[in-house]
């Protein structure tokens, strides 16, 4: 076996001086390097060492133009065309204004021409005077229409009387063969307004409300029972007269209101008096119409439509529990077993019956309307809003 090698000092003095110059050629290499950059650097001009970017705008004709200008010089164009069209209407109405001075100097020259010929030579000719300028309006008065008195007094507008007003009588009722006598209504033959007299329902009444009933009231037969009782306590003469009426009912305050129609009256010698009467009806209770009840159907058909679509409700539902829905990528799908296909379509089947039941009832529903119910025999007040002529003397002829 060998003994190791060792490096002695000679070699390694060699190889730390070859370190060294390589060390040092480095050193001095970079060194050129920097020298060198800084004299190009200095070779450089001063305006040329910064680099500047230089931007330019270069916009289209249509953006230099600024609209301000473009309309101050469109202004100017347009004020200089009215200028010369100023100036045309100018010198227009100056070649006017002359000729209509030369046709006025012609016309004075020709009148005068025409006053200074010898009336002879123009008839003679035949020619008229030419037309001049007409003259001014005079304000015309008007003639007198008074006569004017032949005393020799002032003959001018001031002497005119002034005419007399006239009186116009004016009568509203009917006047006889004397016409300073007004003849008026009688009560033996008129029922003034504001009579009332108590009557009989003789048939009851079910009042419909709402506008159906206001369109198409139901009749109602009155009979009179005590004297008519008159303005300025007088009395007529009408009981067991008999008045058509016909009523409707409010929902409101649940009374009937019933307007009168006819009055019918057969006196003892049988003649028959059936004239058109209008009023109203009060109750015991001094109001007008008639205080009733009320009574309404639709509850119960409201009532069987609700019960009605809980079946059909009920029915839906058994049906859908027969049912088995899958969703898969292609979308939902909905099956029935086969051994519940006939327990599902009985429970469709009376769903879709049970639907068609509440509709019908909804119908129905739709179709009643509440009334107001008013029993018969009760003892009523009738109220003539307007006179009735008779045009019989109940007085003589009054019926009992």
């Amino acid at each position: 076996m060998s003994a190791p090698e060792f490096t002695t000092s000679e070699a390694l003095k060699k190889r730390q001086l070859v370190i060294f110059i390589g060390v040092a050629v480095i050193v001095c290499g970079a060194l050129l390097l920097f020298l060198y950059n800084n004299a190009k650097r200095q070779a450089i001009p001063p305006h040329q060492a910064n680099d500047r970017i230089v931007s330019q705008d270069f916009s289209t004709p249509r953006r230099v133009v600024d609209p301000e200008d473009a309309w101050i010089t469109s202004s100017e164009v347009d004020l200089g065309e009215m200028a010369d069209r100023l100036k045309a209407f100018e010198r227009e109405n100056e070649l006017l204004r002359n000729r209509l001075d030369r046709l006025e100097t012609s016309g004075t020259r020709a009148s005068t021409a025409v006053q200074t010929t010898n009336p002879n030579q123009r008839s003679a000719s035949g020619l008229l005077p030419p037309l001049g300028k007409p003259p001014p309006p005079v304000k015309s008065i008007p003639k007198p229409t008074a006569a004017v008195p032949p005393s020799g007094g002032g003959t001018g507008v001031a002497s005119l009387q002034p005419p007399q007003p006239k009186i116009t009588r004016v009568a509203f009722a009917k006047v006889n063969d004397r016409q300073d006598a007004l003849v008026h209504p009688h009560i033996n033959e008129t029922l003034p307004a504001g009579t009332f007299v108590n009557a009989v329902m003789l048939n009851g009444l079910a009042a419909p409300t709402g506008n159906l009933g206001q369109r198409n009231p139901h009749p109602i037969l009155l009979e009179l029972v005590d004297a008519g009782n008159l303005p300025n306590r007088f009395s007529h003469r009408v009981r067991s007269c008999r008045i058509i009426a016909a009523g409707h009912g409010e929902l409101s305050d649940e009374r009937a209101y019933i307007r009168l129609e006819r009055l019918t009256c057969v006196l003892r010698t049988g003649e028959v008096i059936s004239k058109q009467a209008k009023g109203y009806v009060t109750g015991e209770d001094g109001k007008n119409g008639l205080a009733g009840l009320l009574v309404t159907k639709q509850g119960a058909f409201v009532a069987r439509s609700m019960l009605a679509g809980v079946f059909s409700g009920l029915g839906r539902a058994i049906g859908q529990s027969y049912s088995n829905v899958s969703t898969s990528a292609l979308g939902t799908v909905e099956s029935i077993d086969p051994d519940d296909i006939g327990k599902a379509g009985v429970a469709e089947g009376v769903a879709t019956a049970t639907e068609k039941v509440a509709d019908w009832y909804l119908e129905r529903a739709d179709e009643v309307f509440p009334f107001v119910e008013i029993e018969a025999g009760r003892i009523v007040t009738v109220t003539f809003t307007e006179d009735i002529a008779l045009e019989a003397n109940l007085i003589e002829k009054y019926v009992e």
